[in-house]
């Protein structure tokens, strides 16, 4: 066996053991996507039941803060301020939605009594869903990757280049969704600076190849 051919193997060999690392979390994130929606969707189904526990709760917070305003500090704390108050959910890159700003300046308790209460637990599992599964899907195009790397035993070719591109996109929407503008522009900048190595990378191998 000569060099090119152990050099094959073992790329071969660490395209395997980083296949089987990358399933872990990926089957991992699929678990919470699919839990995300369910919850998400029993949140709505069960939209009066959740408004009117949420009513029960606060009611009896409110009671006992005024029968015993000192036994309960931390249970209660906030629990009549404006609502949304310092919330920022990075739905729209950081920005407050139109449901946040709707419902700022309103308590729980006045939430729950309109029926809209149900919207805030709902908004929380549907972000979620979207985080969890952006990196499904970014992570299963990494083992698709890699599968791939295997398969031609070079990283370098058209096919791993638009995977890696959409791999980075995820990563990046990632950020975005969670509000992280500077991190994002920072992340951009480097996946720009490695994705272009690896256009080089398929340049040079498509001219040896060519030349061969």
């Amino acid at each position: 066996m000569n060099n090119t051919e152990k050099k094959e193997e073992a790329l071969k060999k660490s395209c395997n053991i980083l296949r089987i690392l990358c399933c872990v979390p990926t089957i991992i994130l699929l678990c919470f996507t699919v839990w995300f929606a369910y919850i998400c969707i029993v949140t709505f189904c069960t939209k009066d039941k959740v408004n009117s526990q949420e009513v029960t709760l606060q009611e009896q917070l409110l009671k006992q803060r005024v029968d015993e305003p000192d036994s309960i500090p931390l249970i209660t704390e906030g629990f009549d301020t404006p609502f949304f108050e310092t919330c920022d959910t990075g739905i729209l890159i950081g920005f407050k939605s139109d449901l946040i700003t709707h419902l700022e300046y309103k308590s729980r308790l006045d939430l729950a009594k309109e029926g809209t209460y149900y919207l805030y637990p709902a908004a929380g599992y549907a972000l979620g869903f979207i985080q969890c599964a952006d990196l499904t899907v970014a992570f299963w195009l990494i083992i698709c990757l890699l599968s791939q790397i295997k398969k031609d035993a070079t990283p370098f070719n058209q096919v791993t280049l638009r995977r890696l591109k959409w791999i980075f996109i995820l990563f990046l929407l990632f950020n975005l969704i969670n509000g992280k503008i500077i991190g994002s522009i920072i992340l951009a900048l480097l996946l720009w600076c490695l994705y272009t190595m690896f256009d080089i990378g398929c340049s040079l191998q498509k001219q040896a190849d060519e030349t061969l």
